[in-house]
């Protein structure tokens, strides 16, 4: 019986399946791995065309229009003459757009005819009369049929006090209700929607209703009839003006219209258009236009672009990571089939099988199981990835449903890559063994002797286990497989982060996306309590609040705030950024700023070189004196870590480190030599614990810092080293819990309560070869506790008055030292214009001297009889906003008694002393923003500050620091360019303690800065540009400004 011969491709095809049978575990893992990779990357993209689709349905079904205007009073003529004069005009609309209060986030009401076409709602199901969106009636747990209550501005009463009397007479009630700042109506929903301006889930922000102008001309005569009688009320109106009170009501319903919408013809050109739109209005008599813009800039479509946008970008992020560590996974697993078949390649050749027919084989091994997986997770992907993802989708957006989208060039692309990288895989692992000659390969692979013996009597040898030993051999000889493990481990790692970061990043922007958006509310009352909306989104930016207060800050804020309060409230969210800037006397400055999820982390380090002479050699009476000592800075380093973490909407957490190390001293002006050199090094550690729910906020913090100096010294030529210490640890701890009440529309009442505990320790030595002295090591803690209120009262739309008061005391302070203290403030202002205001307030100030103030620190020494500060504080004056441009003029005085300062003893010391202190004074400021880029301020202010000598000294009234105080900056704007300078200079000054005249302080800055691409920006910094030699200080030590310098810097921003 002869065989059959088989052919070459029916061998190679048998030694296939003898491989499948054999290796089947290596072979399901490339499926699995190609699978994944294809899947997640087909899921995410299909996800993306999704959400883009239903976006987009939305918007082409609901006809969205492309240009909002909204005014501050009707004008018939406007729906005329717009599209008259702009031709760009193809389709304009009116309707009322009015915010209501409902629960906590409010609904905005539009009220238009069912037959207009732009941003008209889709009609789910129910009828038209009152529709609401679907994931408000799901989170309200409502139904079509249903009712329920809302309170809105009384839109009507400004039209209808004239029949006031008339109204009084024919009311059944005890209130005339129609004449009331507040309304209330039952809606009853009739209907369910789809609306491009609503697609934000309501528990978020404020929700969106739809309302036909015949349902609310119900609603308002349900109210009257309610609420008075009817027929005589409708008798009387036809009787004096011809027409009935529904047809009276319909035509007040129409002047009430507050918003018109623009369909362009040419939608690229909406920049154009707005600004013919823009100038209209400029141009009319009567300027009633409040604001216009495009839909782009309209919240719901910014968050909902933005989310469309993000999804677009994730196939990106996460699948290219899986891709990678897939092609490693391929490679790895396709070298080790080669390896096991070896001699099995060289077989083949010794038989005569073409190197071609090889190469496809072992190729096509890797590249068949690529492809069927690679399919599979095309298949998979659109299937799974996209109703998984819906779900956090459909939590934030109210959408109409579309079908998946299944086929993308995208996921095609992605499978050919993968069926690429697994064919030059194959080719360049076997081509190493298929290039080699039959005989070598038919041979077990030779490893190479290891060129280095260890030495037996090595450390190494002697304390490394065989195990250890065995794995540091395998690693040095198999360098490329160690690296394949650190990648493919680096990999894997990086995707189970990420994937744990998912939750907090979802949470992270269902909480947050909302409450970092500024909602305003446009009401169709009118311009009256909406005059500054313009000024508001313009100039909020990067600060959430900046609160200034002068003087008698302590009924909010507590002890401290006697010279005032300037309180910063930044954004609850970070900036992605990293920064780098040098400058001259070797500045160096490193900055990263990060926001992922709930979680920020921001780190910066600072380094500034040495500075010869920061103050001047004087004399006892303050004059130059060459054989006396100025101020040297050697140089410093500081690194700040700050992080924070968002629980939930409700509780936050920060901790922020601080480390600064630098040192300073004294230096001979005859012989500019050192006398003495300190090194300083300050650590401060803080940690925050917020809470914040409907009006109540708790704040719990943790402060603990430390500083520690130790001092050379020289006497003469020789140098004691290290020859003074001292420093001080700190610990401050306690809680601040406020709440916030709104009585009624017109009364809102603050209260508020805050504990906490001061520990303070102190030490120093010296050595004794410098100075024999006993060494020092004391502590000393006290609690301050603090309770206020404060009552905010609107008599009506002009008149306004905020009554405070705070009571503070301590206890279990040292030596019996206990404090206690009354600060009443009260705060009267008159709207005297739309634009002008009057305002006066009176309020008492309470600062608490600190431990050092009272213990000693270093070389100020102790004064346990220190008394604490109490001030009265008075300001009265004008303020004026107007578009663009504002001013304030003010008047104010203070009396502060026990003024808390430093003075130097007869022995040369340092010591915390009391002396009371009084200034009176006017100021002007003024500020521009012009809407081209240029801008400016200005502010002048003269007052006479004055400090009493105490009693030995006669206890008369001197002066200190500087009478007159100017300031001002411009700035100017252009495409990618900015560049801003400012100036500021003191006047008229003495030296407090010798009371001789100093010349002008005059500092001047430049900030330039230039962006290519919003993402990169190049700033320059420059101060003191006159390079002038200032005195800065008022008291005696003279020290000067910084000479002229300079700081250049990029930072990146994503």
């Amino acid at each position: 019986m002869v065989k059959k011969n088989l052919s070459t491709s029916a061998i190679l095809f048998k030694d296939l399946l003898r491989t499948l049978k054999k290796d089947w575990k290596q072979f399901i893992s490339i499926i699995l791995i190609s699978l994944l990779s294809t899947c997640l990357f087909a899921g995410l993209i299909s996800n993306a065309n999704k959400l883009k689709k239903r976006a987009n349905n939305l918007y082409s079904s609901c006809n969205y229009a492309d240009i909002y205007v909204t005014t501050n009073s009707y004008d018939k003529k406007d729906i005329i003459n717009l599209p008259s004069q702009i031709e760009e005009i193809e389709t304009i609309e009116k309707r009322t757009y009015m915010p209501v209060d409902y629960k906590k986030n409010g609904i905005n009401i539009i009220v238009s005819d069912s037959e207009n076409t732009l941003s008209h709602p889709i009609l789910i199901s129910g009828e038209y009369g009152y529709l609401a969106m679907g994931k408000f009636l799901q989170s309200e747990n409502l139904k079509i049929g249903d009712s329920f209550s809302i309170t809105c501005n009384n839109f009507l009463k400004n039209s209808l006090l004239e029949y006031s009397r008339i109204l009084d007479n024919l009311k059944t009630n005890d209130t005339n209700i129609l004449l009331e700042s507040k309304i209330n109506f039952s809606i009853k929903i009739t209907g369910e929607m789809y609306h491009p301006e609503g697609v934000q889930n309501s528990s978020f922000s404020s929700s969106l209703g739809y309302m036909s102008p015949e349902y609310l001309k119900e609603l308002i005569l349900n109210l009257i009839k309610n609420n008075y009688k009817y027929d005589s009320l409708d008798g009387l109106i036809s009787l004096f003006m011809g027409s009935s009170l529904e047809d009276l009501i319909s035509s007040k319903l129409d002047s009430f219209s507050n918003q018109y919408l623009i369909k362009a013809k040419n939608s690229l050109n909406n920049d154009n258009t707005l600004e013919q739109i823009r100038q209209y209005y400029e141009n009319k008599k009567e300027n009633n236009l409040m604001l216009a813009t495009e839909k782009e800039y309209l919240e719901s479509y910014q968050m909902l672009n933005q989310d469309v946008t993000q999804a677009g970008k994730l196939p990106y992020v996460f699948p290219i990571i899986f891709f990678l560590v897939s092609a490693l996974i391929i490679l790895t697993t396709i070298t080790q089939i080669i390896i096991k078949q070896r001699s099995q390649i060289g077989c083949l050749k010794a038989i005569g099988v073409p190197r071609k027919n090889i190469y496809i084989h072992y190729m096509g091994i890797g590249t068949f199981l690529t492809l069927f997986g690679s399919l599979l997770g095309m298949i998979l992907g659109p299937i799974i990835i996209p109703p998984v993802l819906e779900v956090k989708y459909n939590l934030l957006w109210d959408l109409p449903k579309t079908t998946t989208p299944f086929f993308s060039w995208q996921a095609l692309l992605m499978l050919i890559s993968m069926l690429l990288i697994t064919i030059i895989c194959g080719f360049f692992v076997s081509r190493n063994v298929i290039k080699e000659k039959p005989v070598k390969t038919l041979r077990p692979k030779i490893s190479v002797a290891q060129k280095h013996v260890p030495n037996p009597n090595s450390f190494y040898y002697k304390h490394t286990s065989l195990s250890l030993k065995m794995a540091l051999r395998n690693i040095s000889k198999s360098k490329a497989k160690t690296i394949m493990v650190i990648l493919g481990t680096l990999g894997c790692s990086s995707l189970a982060v990420c994937g744990f970061g998912i939750m907090d990043t979802l949470n992270y922007g269902i909480f947050y996306d909302y409450n970092a958006n500024i909602n305003m509310k446009i009401s169709a009352e009118g311009l009256e309590n909406n005059k500054n909306i313009k000024e508001d989104i313009y100039t909020i930016e990067g600060v959430e609040k900046v609160e200034i207060v002068r003087g008698g800050g302590a009924v909010l804020y507590g002890s401290d705030t006697s010279g005032g309060v300037i309180n910063i409230i930044t954004k609850k969210k970070r900036t992605n950024s990293i920064s780098a800037a040098v400058g001259d006397n070797r500045v160096q400055k490193y900055q990263t700023s990060l926001q992922a999820g709930k979680l920020g982390i921001g780190a910066s380090w600072n380094k500034k070189g040495s500075v010869d002479k920061t103050s001047l050699a004087t004399d006892s009476k303050g004059g130059y004196a060459l054989n006396g000592k100025y101020f040297k800075f050697y140089g410093g380093e500081k690194t700040i870590i700050s992080t924070n973490y968002a629980f939930d909407k409700h509780w936050k957490m920060t901790f922020d480190y601080s480390d600064h190390d630098y040192s300073k001293g004294y230096m001979s002006e005859k012989t500019k030599l050192p006398t003495d050199r300190r090194f300083i090094e300050k650590e401060h550690n803080r940690f925050t614990l917020n809470y914040d729910n409907n009006g109540l906020k708790a704040n719990m913090f943790y402060h603990k810092g430390s500083s520690d100096s130790r001092y050379h010294y020289w006497k003469g030529t020789k140098l004691y080293s290290n020859s003074y210490f001292y420093g001080n640890d700190d610990v401050i701890k306690g809680i601040e819990i406020t709440k916030d009440i709104e009585l009624d529309s017109n009364n809102n009442l603050l209260v508020g309560a805050k504990a906490y505990n001061e520990k303070y320790n102190y030490y120093n030595f010296y050595d004794p070869s410098y100075k024999v002295a006993t060494p020092i090591n004391y502590a000393y803690d006290r609690n301050i506790y603090s309770v206020f209120a404060q009552l905010d009262h609107k008599f009506d739309n002009r008149h306004d008055v905020i009554i405070g008061a705070r009571e503070t005391w301590t206890g279990s302070s040292p030596d019996g030292t206990n404090y206690s203290e009354f600060t009443p403030q009260i705060q009267y202002s008159y709207k005297m214009t739309e634009d002008t205001s009057a305002y006066a307030s009176v309020g008492k100030s309470f600062t608490l001297p600190t431990m050092n103030d009272m213990y000693g620190q270093g070389n100020i020494i102790r004064n346990s009889d220190i008394r604490p500060e109490v001030g009265m504080h008075y300001e009265t004056g004008l303020k004026h906003i107007s578009g663009d441009h504002s001013w304030k003029l003010a008047l104010f005085k203070s009396d502060v008694k026990d003024f808390i300062t430093n003075s130097e003893n007869a022995q040369g010391e340092n010591v915390a002393i009391n002396e009371d202190t009084k200034n009176m004074g006017v100021e002007l400021s003024c500020e521009m923003n012009k809407a081209e880029g240029f801008s400016y301020n200005w502010g002048v202010s003269f007052s006479d500050p004055k400090y009493k000598t105490p009693k030995e000294d006669n206890g008369i009234w001197k002066r200190n620091y500087g009478r007159w105080l100017l300031n001002g900056g411009v700035s100017y704007s252009v495409s990618k360019f900015n560049i801003a300078l400012n100036a500021s200079m003191m006047a008229d000054r003495v030296l407090q303690k010798y009371q001789i005249p100093v010349k002008p302080y005059l500092y001047t800055s430049l900030h330039a800065s230039y962006k290519p691409v919003k993402e990169h920006e190049f700033y320059l910094n420059m101060d003191n540009l006159l390079n002038r030699n200032d005195i800065t200080s008022h008291v005696s030590s003279r020290y000067i400004s910084l000479g002229r310098n300079f700081e250049v810097g990029y930072r990146f921003t994503f």
